[in-house]
């Protein structure tokens, strides 16, 4: 019996190596520093099943918050992203979720 399993062991090693980062969330590092020139904006929406999406009220796929940035507003974000499918051209940002205003 100890023969089997002593054979067995560096397979058994290499499959718990294997799986070990599988059900990991991809989480998001916080900022070394306050931003607060990078600022949510209030837009929301609501999809087919009545969730709110934006200004840091849902995550997305990586299990980060997220939010609308005022365009009109000049932003700081060092994370803009431009490719929202509902609303094209509106930039949105991870970064914006995990900054105070300014003056707090």
């Amino acid at each position: 019996m100890f023969r089997i399993i002593w054979k067995c062991s560096p397979l058994l090693l290499l499959l718990s190596l294997s799986t070990q980062g599988l059900n990991r969330p991809n989480t998001k590092a916080a900022s070394p520093f306050t931003n607060c020139g990078c600022q949510c904006s209030n837009l929301t929406f609501r999809d087919k099943y009545g969730k709110t999406h934006g200004n840091c009220k849902s995550s997305d796929h990586t299990g980060a918050q997220w939010c609308y940035v005022d365009p009109s507003q000049s932003s700081s974000c060092q994370d803009l992203s431009y490719t929202s499918v509902r609303f094209p051209g509106k930039p949105w940002s991870y970064e914006a979720c995990a900054t105070p205003a300014c003056g707090n």
